[in-house]
């Protein structure tokens, strides 16, 4: 029986046991029956044994002949190519009979290989007559043998296809790719398995807006992202929860299942509107079905989501089912935006799965993770072969060999010179800067980097540009270099030569790629030459050692924040270097231990990685009034939108200044957009308990200005508190009962209202201070209002004690602002709303008070 299959194709039919003559297609839909009901073992390599059809197959062997008589009549009449394809394979039309044997649905596009041809990359790689080749990667699947044949004419002859085959050894779909025969006519190909399911939550919760845009929008722009990241050679299927229905636990979609192509993935995911529940507990159920018949390969849940399970089941038990079940599925979660007592539950089912769990906050850090939970399952880098060491012209861009990053836009860039010889996920435009041991000037000729197989996100034209000023000096380039899609089998470091360069820096600019990603997939680097120990190229003096000054502006040093307009600000100095989302020309003041006078001449912000939301342009003035008075330009300074590898800090020198206060401006950052990002600020100098400020000048005479200098909050009873007999007596509204009842709750007012209050018993009393609290800047924030005092009836004749104008920025050792006038006595108090920050018909206010040094008569 083995054997009449390994000769069927030139006849077009086979003989079977029980005298029937079938074409091929139709014999191996029966055998695939025959072997499941009986468990017929039926291989190739060894003929059945147990079979009862082999007996019968004896009595039909006259038969044949009468069958060969027939050979025109029942070959096979499907279209069928006439040459080889494709690195060696001819193919026919995919029938309905070859569907169903491989449990294929009806209209499965694809065609069925028929012949391979001796010693091309596809015998090699291990392809068989009888696999199906289903798809070519970034191609429309082809319907049929023809359409196949059409696409394969597409490719150059030394160009690297990937293939989507139901392979026969594998037992199941599999991508390959296939490698052209190298010069001395070696092929290699490569088999990958690994499936990645996203589920994506589309629940009501994610239409709220970070930085102006919703979360869904956001999410939405990191998974298109992550999607052109991901190889061809990886099968995706996406799943999205909440987005049909409002309060259904079971609205639930697979999106796109793994046999689909990716064509129109990123429309069907744009297309997603939050609405409803999050069911994790069903959805983690639903992906770990997706991956049945997936035993042995690498199996992945990316599951992003703003919240906790809302439907009453337990997502961590169906993590951990998932998990420990035959197909073995990781499951890594990302929590976006999440509330902190939310984490545990997220992290939970991350832990259970096997997974990881990462959190994200903005658009930059959700993408960011993204690319972390799918790094150790996008990558697929070949194995290459150890360099062999020249002592007479090494590797000098190898960190074993001194070779050092000095500005790049993250860590990953790291990976291109550690020999490790792993991938390093790059973005389109970037750039680095790489010295040589001990920043010494170099001499070299050569530039080569790894490239293990063909990938459309791999590295396709680079420039190549050098320095022996700084850094972040000028450059002189050397030239633009394309790198080649595809494997040296013979190396597979890809090399470029040119004139002999002296420099102390070099840097690798990315200009393209093969697929026109943002994504770049980059691995090891190499620049052979001799570094000039005496040196060619102008010799720069060693730094002088830095002064042992301390971070005045660190909050253990005793900096502290005092006015900003939120308490996103207080990430500035506190040490643990979070990244600070901030707005466009927001600004914040900073003062020294027990707001002393200091004298300092440099300034460093912590850069963590490129970004366009990062801080670009800033200014920096001193003060020496009070948080609030008169400032003085220091000057205006640009960072670099890059991660200085051997310290993050980026460092600005000045001429020594003396103040007490700092006040720091932003200006702009590198994408216009209104959220800034900004980590960790340093001041460094010295503070001066018994110095004197330049220019210091006496105490403010304004009356009218909120007393903002950092003091005590003040002492005395609230006066207007209801808890102490404050009452609301005339108002526009209920709303106004808000701003006494201690719950320092916000109300919506309206510009031209007032109301009227009283003090305990409506009995007179004296006072003579006013405060209002403002936790953060808002442009409907309260902006002017006036005091009125009267004795006679709430609604009677009051006098004015003065017009006021309150900051628009929190105030961080107290909220409250507060205004001191001459002592008043009344019975009664009138507010008045006269502005806000913003033109706008709504005014946000909160608590008010009312104190008195000397208390109530």
């Amino acid at each position: 029986m083995a054997r009449v299959l390994q000769g069927d194709r030139r006849f077009g039919f086979v003989l079977t046991g029980g005298c029937q003559l079938l074409t091929l297609p139709r014999m191996k839909a029966n055998l695939y029956r025959w072997i499941r009901v009986h468990g017929c073992a039926l291989t190739q390599s060894h003929p059945a044994t147990s079979c009862a059809a082999r007996q019968r197959l004896k009595l039909c062997v006259a038969a044949l002949a009468l069958g060969l008589a027939f050979l025109n009549a029942s070959a096979s009449t499907e279209w069928t190519a006439k040459d080889t394809v494709l690195g060696g394979v001819a193919v026919a039309d995919t029938t309905d009979d070859i569907r169903m044997a491989r449990n294929f649905s009806k209209d499965a596009p694809g065609a069925v290989i028929v012949e391979i041809e001796p010693d091309s990359p596809a015998a090699k790689v291990g392809l068989r007559k009888g696999d199906v080749i289903l798809g070519i990667a970034d191609r429309q699947s082809p319907k049929n043998a023809k359409e196949l044949v059409a696409i394969s004419k597409e490719f150059k002859p030394n160009e690297t296809i990937e293939i989507l085959v139901y392979s026969q050894t594998q037992g199941d779909r599999a991508w390959v790719a296939l490698h052209p025969p190298a010069a001395d006519g070696s092929s290699q190909g490569i088999w990958y398995q690994g499936n990645i399911e996203l589920i994506i939550d589309a629940s009501g919760s994610m239409a709220a807006k970070i930085g102006g845009r919703t979360k869904m929008d956001i999410a939405k722009q990191a998974l298109t992202d992550l999607l052109l990241s991901i190889p061809s050679n990886k099968f995706v299927s996406v799943r999205a929860y909440g987005h049909r229905k409002k309060d259904d636990c079971n609205d639930i979609e697979l999106i796109s299942g793994f046999a689909e192509p990716r064509t129109g993935l990123a429309a069907k995911i744009n297309s997603l509107k939050p609405l409803g529940k999050t069911p994790l507990s069903n959805s983690i159920t639903a992906a770990a079905k997706d991956f049945a018949g997936t035993a042995g390969h690498d199996n992945t849940i990316i599951l992003i989501t703003d919240g906790e399970e809302t439907c009453n089941a337990d997502p961590c038990a169906a993590a951990k089912l998932a998990h420990e079940s035959g197909v073995k599925v990781k499951i890594n979660v990302i929590g976006f935006k999440i509330d902190p007592k939310e984490r545990a539950q997220l992290e939970c089912i991350a832990n259970a799965g096997g997974g990881k769990y990462v959190s994200a906050n903005d658009a930059a850090e959700l993408a960011a993770a993204t690319k972390q939970v799918a790094a150790p399952v996008i990558s697929n880098p070949a194995p290459a072969p150890a360099a062999t060491a020249n002592p007479e012209d090494d590797n000098i861009l190898a960190q074993a060999h001194g070779g050092q990053v000095l500005v790049a836009p993250n860590d990953e860039w790291t990976k291109t010179n550690d020999g490790k010889e792993e991938a390093a996920e790059l973005l389109a435009n970037q750039e680095a800067v790489y010295a040589f041991k001990d920043e010494q000037p170099a001499t070299f000729d050569n530039f080569a980097t790894l490239v293990p197989g063909a990938s459309d996100n791999n590295l396709k034209e680079i420039e190549l540009l050098v320095s022996d000023e700084s850094p972040t000096g000028t450059f002189r380039s050397i030239g633009k270099f394309t790198v080649q899609n595809a494997k040296m089998l013979k190396s597979p470091y890809q090399e470029f030569k040119f004139e002999p360069v002296t420099a102390k820096y070099l840097k690798v600019k990315l200009i393209t790629n093969y697929g026109g990603y943002k994504s770049y997939l980059a691995y090891e680097f190499k620049v052979r030459g001799k570094t000039n120990e005496k040196g060619i190229a102008e010799p720069v003096a060693k730094a002088p050692a830095k002064k042992e000054d301390n971070n005045i502006l660190a909050a253990s040093n005793g900096g502290q924040l005092l006015v900003a307009p939120s308490d996103e600000w207080s990430k500035m100095n506190d040490g643990k270097e979070d990244l600070a989302d901030l707005r466009a020309e927001q600004e914040a003041v900073f003062a020294f231990k027990d707001e002393q006078p200091a004298t300092f001449d440099r300034f460093a912000s912590l850069v963590s990685a490129a970004s366009d939301n990062n801080l670009k342009e800033f200014e920096l003035l001193a003060g020496d009034e009070s948080p609030t008075g008169t400032f003085r330009s220091i000057g205006k300074f640009t960072l670099q939108n890059a991660k200085m590898l051997k310290s993050p800090y980026q460092e600005f020198k000045f001429e020594p200044v003396t103040a007490k206060y700092l006040k720091v401006k932003l200006i702009s950052n590198f994408g216009a957009y209104k959220s800034y990002y900004a980590s960790e600020f340093k001041v460094l100098g010295q503070v001066n308990p018994a110095g004197a400020s330049e220019g210091s000048t006496a105490k403010g005479s304004a009356e009218s200005a909120p007393k903002t200098s950092g003091q005590k909050k003040a002492e005395g009873t609230n006066l207007l508190a209801a808890s102490v007999g404050g009452q609301l007596l005339v108002a526009p509204d209920d709303d106004w009962n808000k701003t006494i009842d201690g719950k320092e709750d916000y109300v919506l007012l309206r510009p031209g209202q007032e109301a009227v209050f009283a003090f305990k018993d409506e009995k007179p009393a004296t006072f003579d201070r006013f405060a209002t609290l403002v936790s953060e800047t808002a442009d409907w924030n309260l902006k002017e209002f006036e005091l009125l005092a009267g004795d006679e009836s709430p609604t009677g004749t009051f006098r004015s004690i003065g017009t006021f104008t309150v900051q628009n920025a929190k105030m961080l050792k107290s909220p409250y602002q507060e205004f001191k006038f001459d002592p008043v006595t009344a019975k009664y108090l009138k507010i008045k709303l006269n502005s806000n920050y913003g033109a706008y018909q709504k005014i946000f206010v909160s608590e008010f008070k009312v104190f008195s040094s000397g208390g109530s008569d």
